[in-house]
């Protein structure tokens, strides 16, 4: 599944802050809609929404609970710093 994917990519997941089952976790919570309002969404999909949802919370679980971040924005802010520019950055270099 991609969305673990980025994540374990990242390095985010470390076993210690955040866990793999923690991940799957926010991942099932995030998706909201309903079974009818899904239409075209593969099952295990998710739409824009429930993606940056999914950032959130991850965030949350990550730099908030542990008391390295006061705020929702500068969770989600070392989470794209920490991790995604990571990613970002192997996906944008050439092979």
């Amino acid at each position: 599944m991609l969305f673990t994917e980025i994540f374990t990519k990242s390095g985010l997941v470390d076993n210690r802050t955040l866990k793999l089952a923690d991940l799957e976790i926010k991942f099932i919570s995030s998706k909201t809609l309903t079974k009818k309002a899904r239409g075209l969404i593969p099952e295990r999909g998710m739409v824009r929404h429930e993606f940056l949802e999914g950032i959130v919370r991850i965030a949350e679980e990550k730099y908030m609970i542990n008391g390295n971040c006061t705020s929702y924005a500068e969770a989600v802010q070392h989470l794209l710093t920490d991790g995604f520019s990571k990613v970002i950055a192997e996906n944008e270099s050439p092979a």
